[in-house]
């Protein structure tokens, strides 16, 4: 057998002596006179697992150290409050939430094993009862310095004895009344969906969820969220002061209003009294069921005035059905077509009964019915409605099972009037007849130019023919700019500021236009004289290469793609395309750069220097001083409308010569309505420049 090694030995003494140590712990002190000892943990849920239950099917009572027990009972209609044999009403949704929430979080402070001086049940308890399980706590003495209370804690079959917070035992201290709701009934409005009032109006929301008049008044569509706001109203009012009923002699019940709710509209009935107690000019009793009645304003109880334009409750929209919610579209006159899904697309039939029906493009079905949804409508002008024939009739077929009928008709003297569902007429504002009507022709596909406007590599804007409504011996100026990696770069006109000078918020909404050019109507055979062509040069993908799109524009916004059809444009995009792409404030940019500017020459020459955001004017006569102040005003509020040609070695107006410390100093010659850089065959052109505040007139400039 072999030796132990010296230290080896040496490590199993140093290991042998730490376990006794341990085990002995001389340290310790050994007296334990006077020492609370508890074989439980320190804190704990006090009703540990409750929080698996939901409120909804809980029961709780309440028996304070004083009085009769509160319970609040679970039932279909949601929790009632009842105290003793007397049912008070419908529980407090808030208070029965905040009370469920400090039940369910309420934790123990420490535990007591000496449970015969704790007195359990003297400062009154806490049941609930929910899905077979009971959970108790019966409130004992408070400890000395409010430090807490003593508890005795029941859960199913076991007892144990407790310290808890002194403000657990709150909802004992509570009143009865304090646990009943105020309101009318709890209820969101969402839930809410039919309304009626006694024998004299009636309101639904249908399956589209939309409010409609069915009794009592007049078809109509009413607005969701006027319905909306007056029955949040309604349902949250307080019903001030609550009344017992043993405190009255003859209420006198009569039915008021009937609510119904949800998909099986279970209904929610409600009864009026007569005069308040002590209101009796300004609310009514209401019984709205078991328990307690109150007092209702005056102001909530008559029906809602829904054909009062004034009241708001018209749905503004004349069809309110989202696009993604037709099925079908029948026109009915002054043609038979149906327009209607198919394969995920739209086809056109000439009638229901037509076997082959015409595919049409669903941008343009998207585009003609977002003008129908575009329009409102609104009462008549006091005087009367106008008698208006019936030429456009519309049946629009929604997912929900519900149709949308339109009759509508121009009226005398311009406009068009229509009636939904058979209700009363209104006046369609703003609409013509084009959003009424369609035929084969509405739906095709009237794109120009389609194309992601990041593969636009070139854009130019000619010069060809004159300004639109202006002179043609003022032609625009060409300009040309192109893409290189991603930056625009400005190849024409030559500028001082070079690409600086490119306004890329215009540029980049120019080529959007473009990219996604599309016509609203096509025009006569011939384009007439083209005003302005742009040319686009556009990236190759895949097998495609490179191209060109020449777009010629002509007067009353028409235009030609590419040599193709005349097509008409809207306004907007009309505007657009007759814009530039350079900033239009050109002198404001230079004077903010300009470290001196000079006006006139010779000896009549005036020089103003900048001194931080101000300038300091040198000239001789004082009149000349006042004249450059006006100047460099006008100049920078002065907005150009577009570029010219004109002739390189013209002069216009008065010469200023603006000196600035970065960049290369600029010559205008400054008119009325130009400001022209010297030596080049272009100008800015715009309205005449504008007067200070603090003059009558425009400048002395001189004519272009």
């Amino acid at each position: 057998m072999r030796n132990f090694r010296l230290g080896t030995l040496i490590w199993c003494l140093v290991a042998m002596l730490s376990v006794v140590l341990v085990l002995s712990d001389p340290l310790a002190n050994r007296d334990h006179s006077g020492e609370f000892v508890s074989i439980r943990a320190d804190q704990r849920r006090v009703f540990p697992g409750l929080g698996d239950f939901a409120l909804s099917e809980a029961s709780i009572e309440i028996q304070p150290a004083r009085g009769s027990v509160v319970r609040i009972v679970a039932t279909p209609e949601g929790h009632q409050v009842v105290s003793g044999d007397d049912v008070l009403g419908p529980a407090d949704a808030h208070a029965l939430e905040g009370l469920w929430s400090a039940l369910r979080m309420a934790t123990t402070m420490r535990g007591v094993d000496d449970t015969s001086g704790i007195r359990a049940g003297v400062g009154g308890s806490l049941r609930v009862r929910v899905s077979g399980e009971v959970f108790t706590v019966e409130f004992g003495d408070a400890l000395p310095g409010d430090s807490g209370r003593y508890a005795n804690i029941v859960v199913g079959r076991e007892s144990e004895a407790w310290v808890v917070e002194s403000d657990f035992i709150w909802p004992v201290a509570e009143s009865p009344e304090s646990w009943i709701s105020r309101g009318l009934v709890q209820l969101d409005a969402e839930e809410v969906m039919s309304i009626t009032w006694a024998e004299a109006l009636r309101l639904q929301r249908g399956a589209d969820q939309l409010w409609r008049v069915m009794d009592g008044g007049a078809p109509a569509i009413l607005s969701s969220e006027a319905i909306q706001a007056r029955l949040e109203r309604v349902l949250s009012t307080p019903l001030d002061p609550m009344i017992s009923r043993s405190e009255l002699e003859d209420p006198s019940w009569s039915p008021w209003l009937l609510i119904g709710v949800g998909e099986q509209e279970e209904t929610r009935g409600f009864s009026l009294g007569g005069p308040c107690p002590g209101e009796e000019e300004t609310a009514r009793l209401v019984d709205r069921g078991p328990g307690v009645v109150g007092c209702i304003p005056n102001a909530l109880i008559d029906p809602w005035r829904v054909e009062d334009p004034a009241e708001g409750f018209l749905e503004s929209q004349l069809v309110p059905v989202e696009y993604g919610r037709v099925l079908r579209i029948r026109q009915q006159s002054p043609a038979e077509l149906v327009l209607e899904r198919a394969s995920g697309g739209w086809a056109l039939r000439a009638s229901a009964e037509d076997a082959a029906p015409t595919r049409v493009s669903e941008g343009e079905v998207y585009r003609w019915f977002s003008r129908l949804r575009a329009v409102r409508i609104t009462g008549w002008p006091e005087g009367g409605a106008a008698k208006v024939r019936s030429e456009y009739q519309i049946v629009i077929e929604g997912d929900r099972g519900v149709n949308y009928r339109l009759d509508c008709g121009r009226v005398d003297g311009g406009g068009v009037a229509c009636r939904r569902d058979g209700g009363p007429l209104h006046l369609a504002v703003g609409a013509t007849a084009d959003p009424f009507l369609f035929d084969q022709t509405t739906f095709e596909d009237k794109t120009l130019v389609d194309i992601r406007p990041m593969d636009v590599r070139e854009l130019e804007l000619s010069a060809d023919g004159g300004v639109p409504g202006g002179d043609e011996k003022n032609p625009r100026a060409r300009t040309s700019v192109r893409s290189d990696f991603g930056a625009w770069r400005l190849d024409a006109p030559e500028h001082p500021d070079l690409d600086a000078a490119l306004d890329h918020v215009r540029l980049e909404q120019l080529v959007t236009t473009l990219s996604s050019l599309r016509a609203i109507a096509w025009g006569p055979s011939e384009l007439g004289d083209v005003e302005r062509t742009i040319t686009l040069g556009v990236a190759g993908s895949g097998a495609e290469g490179p191209r060109k799109i020449e777009i010629a524009l002509g007067g009353g916004c028409r235009c030609r793609v590419d040599g193709g059809r005349v097509a008409v444009l809207d306004a907007r995009t009309c505007a657009a395309l007759s814009g530039e792409v350079l900033f239009d404030d050109p002198a404001r940019g230079w004077l903010r750069e300009a470290s001196s500017v000079e006006w006139g020459e010779g000896a009549d020459v005036v020089i103003a220097r900048r001194e931080g955001d101000a300038w300091d004017v040198d000239a001789r006569d004082p009149r000349r001083a006042t004249d450059m102040e006006s100047l460099l005003r006008r100049l920078e509020n002065w907005r150009s409308e577009r570029i010219v040609a004109v002739d390189e070695g013209a002069s216009f107006g008065q010469r200023v010569v603006l000196r600035r410390d970065s960049g290369v100093d600029v010559t205008l010659g400054v008119s009325e309505v130009r400001v022209h850089v010297a030596g080049q065959p272009w100008a800015y052109e715009g309205a005449v420049m504008p007067p200070s505040s603090d003059e009558e007139g425009p400048p002395e400039l001189g004519g272009p």
